[in-house]
């Protein structure tokens, strides 16, 4: 099929589009979207309150493995000392539920799970870690099974993760240890039953290393590993959050993780101590439509290949994998950098439905309205409501500024997040975000000046968060 015809058989669609089809996927019918059923499902978060559901095939899980392969390889290429140390990935569970009969999780999740033998042996911590559901075991686990290893390299969407982990080993260093010398793990996992006896047969009795941590208290990330690199979202990575990850694991090489997304990746960072990705769609079709704010729906019609994007220019990738979703717009923005030899250098630059995402979880208007619903507060004309982002002891959280009329207290407003937001709820379970605040500001009637303070709002929201100048 050539490329016009592939084109004039399969339009452009959004989720929204596809989900007639993902339901019959999800209901257990073959042969719907890809030969057979698939392997997975993995949840993330939709611009409505609902969470899109997502199919994992074997192929889409040989074809993403692939191209993670490229981007160790740029570790083991700009510092080789990585390749002599274990790789500590964080991310969510691979399983947290089941879609008729196929079970659901995190893309992370999944991947890690998934990996082929050449980098599954290298991971320091075993991925079902990250499906043990409570919070404050699975951090403890992750510390656990982290410290016995040496480590040179991380890899977590969210560099966020890395200060949840950090203030896990100081604050259970002595009970760490002391697992560590018996070989043992002093928390419940909440697995099953063999896939407890399994991970817990793996433990040995550590006397040496348990020796070597102890001359290392106060324990830190960064006296304890002989870390080289750290592959993470850069868009997010700066200001304090930098500082405060160089104070706990060093001077690391910072690699961008590329623009990954549930429905598949679109490139892979491979110049460190950038925030830009090159566009290798390897073993996917890669399509991009041109922003363009006047129109409805925000992107112009006439699809690009990678190679024939302007640099200077604002696009919106159009993926097409070996999962079924054929022409599946992503709804993210890119910049085009620059283009070298003929492929695209691009930087990730917001969101066409206007989310917030402090550490991937896209919150939308819709959410939030959907919140205030849920706690008795039907968003109307009569007040003003508006979200901002902060950070409160080192971690992000959301703030909501309601005019006085309005009354919904904070804890209430991060429940009802939780319930419309599956990743929002992920996050808030992993300690990447701090619970939402809640904020007045004076009503209108008694306060002429509040467009003024609504705009200066915006204004120091949209500063830190270049996605939403799109809105």
């Amino acid at each position: 099929m050539s490329l016009e015809a592939f084109r004039a058989a399969v339009p452009v669609r959004t989720y929204e589009q596809f989900e007639p089809w993902l339901d019959m996927c999800r209901e257990g019918s073959l042969d719907v979207l890809w030969p057979g059923r698939p392997t997975h499902f993995v949840t993330t978060s939709g611009t409505t309150s609902a969470a899109k559901v997502l199919p994992i095939t074997l192929e889409f899980l040989s074809d993403f493995h692939y191209s993670s392969h490229l981007a160790f390889n740029r570790f083991f290429v700009a510092r080789p000392q990585v390749a002599r140390g274990s790789v500590l990935a964080i991310g969510g569970p691979s399983v947290d539920g089941y879609e008729g009969g196929i079970p659901r999780g995190s893309i992370t999740g999944v991947l890690f799970a998934s990996l082929p033998p050449l980098l599954g042996n290298r991971l320091a911590v075993p991925p079902i870690v990250h499906d043990i559901s409570s919070p404050e075991d699975r951090w403890y686990s992750i510390a656990r099974f982290a410290l016995e290893r040496d480590v040179t390299s991380i890899v977590s969407i969210s560099a966020v993760s890395l200060l949840v982990l950090a203030n896990a080993i100081r604050l259970h260093a002595d009970e760490l240890i002391d697992d560590i010398e018996k070989g043992e793990l002093s928390r419940p996992t909440g697995l099953g039953a063999i896939e407890d006896a399994t991970l817990r047969s793996a433990l040995r009795p550590n006397r040496k290393r348990a020796e070597y941590l102890r001359r290392r208290l106060p324990l830190t990330p960064q006296v304890v590993w002989n870390l080289s690199g750290l592959c993470t979202y850069t868009t997010s990575f700066a200001g304090s959050l930098r500082s405060k990850v160089s104070d706990l694991f060093g001077d690391i090489l910072v690699l961008d993780t590329g623009l990954v997304a549930s429905e598949g990746r679109i490139s892979v960072g491979l110049h460190a101590g950038t925030s830009t990705s090159m566009v290798m769609p390897l073993r996917t079709f890669v399509e991009f439509l041109e922003v363009d704010l006047r129109l409805q729906n925000g992107v112009g019609s006439t699809p690009f290949l990678p190679h024939e994007l302007i640099p200077g220019r604002l696009y919106s990738p159009v993926i097409s994998g070996r999962n079924g979703l054929l022409r599946y717009h992503l709804k993210d923005v890119v910049r085009c950098v620059s283009i070298r030899h003929r492929i695209p250098e691009i930087q990730y630059a917001g969101r066409l439905d206007g989310a917030v995402s402090c550490v991937g979880e896209k919150v939308t208007d819709a959410h939030v309205q959907a919140a205030l619903e849920l706690v008795g507060v039907k968003p109307s004309d009569h007040f003003l409501w508006k979200v901002s982002t902060e950070w409160a002891g080192g971690f992000p959280k959301y703030v909501l500024w309601l005019e006085e009329p309005a009354v919904v207290g904070p804890e209430e407003l991060d429940r009802a997040l939780r319930k419309v937001n599956v990743s929002y709820a992920r996050k808030r379970e992993q300690g990447l975000l701090r619970s939402a605040s809640v904020r007045r500001v004076p009503s209108m009637m008694s306060d002429l000046n509040l467009e003024g303070k609504l705009s200066r709002l915006a204004q120091s929201k949209l500063s830190r968060l270049e996605g939403n100048v799109l809105r």
